[in-house]
């Protein structure tokens, strides 16, 4: 979508055209998916300065896409983009620091309140499984790769990496899995450093110089910004990097005011999407200091990966808006679809409404469920119709049976 989008306007201005442009993300799903997915892909676009008119496309009642439609439109106002946008060349590097190496796709970290103890609490909000019986924490797909907190932890494991203001980190040392938190400027007058991974914080106003010294094989860099005053920032900072220390992990740190999840949704995808889709960063620490819960921010972070295609850890749902042609209740077929398949991980299921639109979006899916007639569904495989007129009432547990036929189960 991107790339087409962005071919498009180029050879416009080639050829001097000045056509008005319409934008959205077709098939972006309902939920929380929905809203990340669209706003993500139009966030981009519109960061830009590309898109005159939007449409957001959920399968949901037409009504809930406006106001999500109109926080995107909020988010970057017409002509704002002219005062400070500049083309980023920065590209994130291929390598992490060591203890990230296993990682595939950009990290997740989250980021406690100063007064946020750490605790067995703070370990399940993050993702982390607590095994009770055998006094063990373990790790999970969707648990945050670094938890960054400012007090002494109550319980340290190996299993959650922590970074702790520095001297915290020395009066610990050498407990396995944490690490020193620097600001940039003390960190340049530091003479005590890990030799495993350093957490430097930075921001609008420091200098890159403070920081140009620092060894990329035991640095993350989180870059801590308040898009309501500072929304490109990054960009001029991700391109002073390129030529100082390119070899630098830069992880986008945006810090909201939000006590609504609809408002994180649209604000944290629509913001971060340009930097993900265009592998510009390491990974994502989103803050906020409203009503909403530490596990809603970290979910909401593996979602944005996870709908940029950057990082994969469950299953993937694309589905249709609403419209005359559709054969059933959509967003009740997707959600029992969903109820079916969720514990799965690396699949990309399509639900369309129709026969019309249904067939040429299986060629991106693994699997599919398409309306034909009131009440009856084709399964697919890829492009592949499998299964006809399919009851919708037993339509997703056979879905899930040819899934698991498949996979030998």
């Amino acid at each position: 979508m991107l790339a087409a989008t962005r071919l498009l306007v180029a050879e416009m201005q080639v050829r001097k055209y000045s056509y008005p442009l319409h934008v959205g993300v077709t098939e972006a799903g309902e939920g929380e998916d929905g809203r990340i997915r669209s706003a993500a892909g139009i966030g981009a676009l519109l960061s830009e300065g590309i898109g005159d008119t939007i449409r957001v496309s959920l399968s949901e009642d037409p009504e809930n896409e406006i106001p999500v439609a109109k926080k995107l439109a909020d988010l970057y106002p017409r002509g704002m983009t002219a005062k400070g946008m500049s083309r980023i060349t920065y590209n994130a590097p291929k390598s992490k620091p060591s203890l990230f190496r296993n990682t595939a796709g950009p990290l997740v970290i989250t980021d406690l309140n100063s007064d946020e103890d750490i605790n067995i609490d703070t370990y399940k909000q993050a993702g982390f499984i607590i095994d009770a019986d055998k006094g063990e924490i373990k790790r999970t797909d969707q648990a945050s790769d670094l938890i960054v907190g400012n007090c002494y932890p109550e319980i340290i494991s190996s299993s959650v990496p922590l970074a702790l203001p520095q001297n915290i980190w020395q009066d610990l040392a050498p407990i396995e899995n944490i690490y020193p938190v620097f600001n940039a400027e003390t960190f340049s007058k530091c003479k005590y450093i890990s030799d495993n991974l350093n957490v430097i914080i930075t921001g609008p106003g420091y200098h890159v110089d403070d920081f140009i010294q620092a060894d990329p094989e035991k640095t993350l860099l989180i870059y801590r910004f308040e898009p309501d005053k500072d929304l490109y920032s990054p960009h001029a900072f991700l391109n002073e990097i390129s030529w100082k220390n390119p070899g630098l992990n830069i992880i986008l740190g945006p810090v909201f005011h939000e006590s609504e999840l609809e408002n994180l949704h649209v604000k944290a995808a629509g913001i971060s999407g340009i930097y993900l889709l265009d592998n510009r960063v390491s990974g994502i620490c989103i803050s906020n200091d409203g009503n909403i819960s530490m596990q809603e921010i970290k979910d909401i972070s593996f979602s944005i990966l996870q709908c940029t295609g950057r990082r994969i850890t469950g299953t993937i749902y694309l589905s249709c808006p609403t419209c005359g042609r559709t054969k059933f209740n959509l967003r009740d077929a997707v959600k029992e679809v969903k109820s079916v398949t969720g514990h799965m991980k690396g699949l990309k299921i399509a639900v369309m409404g129709c026969i019309v639109n249904g067939p040429g979006e299986m060629a991106g899916a693994d699997y599919g469920y398409v309306g034909t007639a009131n009440g009856k569904v084709h399964l697919y495989r890829g492009t592949e119709v499998v299964m006809k007129n399919v009851p919708q009432e037993i339509a997703a547990s056979e879905l899930l049976k040819l899934i698991k036929a498949d996979k030998g189960h």
